[in-house]
């Protein structure tokens, strides 16, 4: 699964305030009982013959139009991108019967919209 958060804040003296923040999801995996391979996002779920025909859907954010408002001056734009994922690889990529969740987080900031 993936989760885009979008939070956009006012730069103020002391403290920043956030004026608005949106969240979106991407979670991809595999249907046993109609041998089909999913994609699902905050508006539908798409379904697939092949895990690589997931990729272009998944890599592209151009689908989430944002709704907040026009950027204007001391607004800037926080994007945090958490991906988290289940594996039977241990930390040296050995396979083992145990299965692990692993959790992996980014953060950036754009000054200047």
């Amino acid at each position: 699964m993936i989760l885009y958060e979008f939070e956009f804040y006012k730069e103020r003296f002391l403290k920043d305030e956030e004026i608005s923040k949106e969240v979106y999801y991407q979670k991809a995996g595999y249907l046993p009982e109609k041998n089909q391979y999913f994609l699902e996002d905050n508006f539908h779920r798409s379904l697939f013959n092949q895990p690589e025909e997931i990729m272009p859907s998944l890599i592209s954010l151009q689908s989430y139009s944002l709704k907040s408002p026009m950027p204007e001056k001391g607004v800037y734009l926080i994007l945090r991108v958490t991906l988290k994922y289940k594996s039977h690889l241990n930390k040296d990529l050995r396979y083992t019967s145990k299965e692990r969740e692993v959790i992996l987080k980014t953060a950036i900031k754009y000054d200047r919209l």
